[in-house]
């Protein structure tokens, strides 16, 4: 017989789905463990329920979330933990707060923000969802799934789904992957057995994913980006600069063109007497000497305007700083080569920070693995495996910030609660055998311990006290963040010292370090998972500034703090409440819970 599948799909929160099924997929599920502040079920719990589709309108065990660059969207990464549907989801809500819900407080009921889901915008993807990353023009979506299937196959597998954004649609449309329409005759429901009240979502296709056979359980991922032009070339005219090129942040007035890429060109301040400046160039006009078809073409240090070879730079001094004279002309030097960065003013002024490789941490063997994303489809490659100097049990990845000290950047940073080491990579992998080192967990007396159950880990730059710090999590033998300071040995390497504990909430695990713009302190923030709590720490005073109360079992955070003149100004914090089902809505500017987002009540029973 088979057994029945429960729930109602209200607005407010549900009857919880609990059925013989689902209490006994989770009595059957005997190693579950909890990382990261996510229950994680063993290989063999991975039949999913027959033919039930995701409800698309609500949350539903959501773990990855991530706020778009502009502000105006957040999206939501739902993991089906209890195997009640098909899958889980990713969905998109608008930022707005026009929606207004009313919550139990303390046995007082409360009216609080909440958001709006854009109308049918979610995809169904596996289950077992993990982290969601965005790229940096907020045009893709990549979320790392535990257990996915090909079509058609009955073997599972972990995967990388990719999900296109596009912001012009404000409802179907705006989450599109290679998509499998679903209908309501191929379901036996719609977020409940026999009810077909709404449209099964669509479901993400295999040319959307990145298959992982070995099945190393992806969880936690983070972009690799670096200098790259911002526009390419073959001549001058072709770095003209539009007005669309101007809103897009490409130029503000015409470039011209150095070796391929368009680089800031002159104006009229900076030509000499009788020259002007066209196309990016100061240029002479001529009415005598050798004609010439370009620079190459004329002698003696001699450059080609309009069709004559007319006297140029002769030496290094002739040119602003950064500039070389080569053939007559003062041009902008390659770089010697791509350097890492984070954000586009770790750049020079003709260049952007550009995501070019993904990294993901494996639950499983391995440990990492890394991704090359394809510059035009945002396609991923799976370059490296897992790599087996690492060991299993890879909980979270940090890489190291531009920074002025350390003469090093995009290291990666690794915590394993296998063997409760942080292992530091350099930033091309795979790394050679001596490149690899780890920092062991020490107890406040000094002395090693194999019990601390590492979790998330995140690298700063502390402007005032100019130094960068390492963040780890640690859950035992009390939770606390540790605080390493980094420095560069002789021989290369990155050495760490551990400076202090700083007391948390109860199961620290993501961690997220958030960098202000002086004379305010960077933060750190820490979700306590077994506490439902969100430790706000500054990394100046290396102590615990606010404590948030949030839902039960957070998962991530994510943050969005606008920049000056930008379109949305609404400093926000977003956690994902994995086991009751909620997203928790945070003012940066107060620190306090003023909206919440409900989805469908699947509190578990305990074993």
């Amino acid at each position: 017989m088979k057994p029945t599948l429960t729930s109602t799909s209200n607005s407010s929160k549900a009857t919880p789905l609990t059925s013989w099924f689902r209490q006994n997929i989770w009595r059957l599920c005997t190693a579950v463990g909890l990382l990261s502040g996510v229950l994680i079920t063993s290989a063999n719990c991975t039949d999913q329920a027959p033919g039930i589709s995701p409800d698309p309108t609500q949350i539903h065990y959501p773990i990855g979330i991530a706020v778009h660059p502009s502000g105006k969207y957040l999206y939501v990464a739902n993991s089906n933990f209890d195997l009640a549907f098909t899958g889980g989801t990713v969905m998109a809500f608008s930022t707005e707060e026009t929606k207004e819900i009313e919550v139990d407080r303390a046995g007082v009921k409360t009216k609080v923000k909440s958001l709006e889901m854009l109308p049918s915008s979610a995809v169904t993807i596996g289950s077992f969802a993990g982290q969601i990353m965005l790229s940096q023009d907020g045009s893709k979506a990549y979320i790392a799934v535990r257990q996915d299937r090909r079509k058609d196959t009955p073997i599972d597998v972990s995967s990388i789904v990719t999900v296109n954004i596009d912001t012009t649609q404000a409802g179907k449309g705006h989450l599109k992957c290679d998509e499998e329409t679903v209908t309501k005759e191929q379901t036996g429901g719609v977020g409940e057995e026999n009810k077909f009240d709404s449209e099964p979502p669509p479901r993400c296709g295999d040319t959307s994913k990145l298959f992982l056979d070995d099945s190393p359980y992806p969880y936690s991922m983070a972009m690799v980006s670096v200098c790259k032009p911002r526009r390419s070339c073959t001549q001058d005219s072709e770095c003209a600069c539009s007005d669309a090129d101007k809103q897009k942040g490409f130029c503000t007035g015409d470039e011209r063109c150095d070796y391929g890429r368009c680089v800031t060109g002159c104006n009229a301040r900076t030509c000499k007497t009788g020259e002007t400046c066209t196309q990016g160039r100061c240029r002479s006009n001529p009415t005598t000497g050798q004609s010439c078809q370009s620079d190459d073409s004329c002698s003696n240090n001699n450059r080609c305007d309009n069709g004559r070879c007319t006297p140029g730079c002769q030496r290094q001094v002739d040119c602003p700083v950064g500039n070389e004279c080569i053939l007559g002309r003062c041009r902008t030097p390659l770089p010697s080569s791509q350097p890492f960065c984070m954000q586009s003013s770790d750049c020079t002024n003709y260049q952007t920070c550009t995501a070019t490789r993904l990294l993901a941490s494996h639950i499983e063997q391995g440990g990492l693995s890394d991704y090359s994303i394809n510059a035009t489809t945002g396609k991923l490659t799976r370059e490296v495996n897992n790599i087996s100097s690492l060991p299993s049990g890879v909980t979270s990845l940090a890489l190291l910030p531009t920074n002025p000290i350390l003469g090093a950047a995009g290291n990666i940073f690794v915590s394993s609660n296998q063997n409760n080491q942080v292992y530091i990579l350099p930033n091309q992998l795979p790394p050679a055998d001596d490149a690899l080192t780890s920092i062991t967990f020490n107890n406040t007396d000094g002395t090693n311990s194999t019990f601390a159950d590492l979790r998330g880990v995140a690298v700063g730059y502390d402007k005032k006290n100019n130094v960068v710090r390492l963040f780890v999590a640690s859950r035992r033998p009390t939770s606390a963040i540790l605080v390493y300071n980094l420095a560069m040995t002789t021989d290369g390497k990155l050495d760490a010292t551990l400076q202090r504990f700083i007391p948390v909430g109860s199961g620290p695990s993501h961690l997220l370090y958030h960098q202000q713009e002086a004379p305010k302190p960077d933060l750190l923030y820490v979700v306590c998972s077994q506490e439902g709590r969100l430790d706000v720490v500054n990394t100046e005073t290396l102590q615990v500034e606010h404590q948030i109360k949030v839902g039960t079992q957070p998962a991530f955070v994510a943050l969005y703090d606008p920049k000056p003149g930008a379109e949305v100004q609404r400093r926000r914090a977003y956690v994902s409440n994995f086991l009751d089902t909620s997203i928790s809505i945070i003012d940066l500017d107060s620190h306090q819970v003023i909206g919440q987002v409900e989805g469908i009540e699947t509190r578990l029973p305990l074993p």
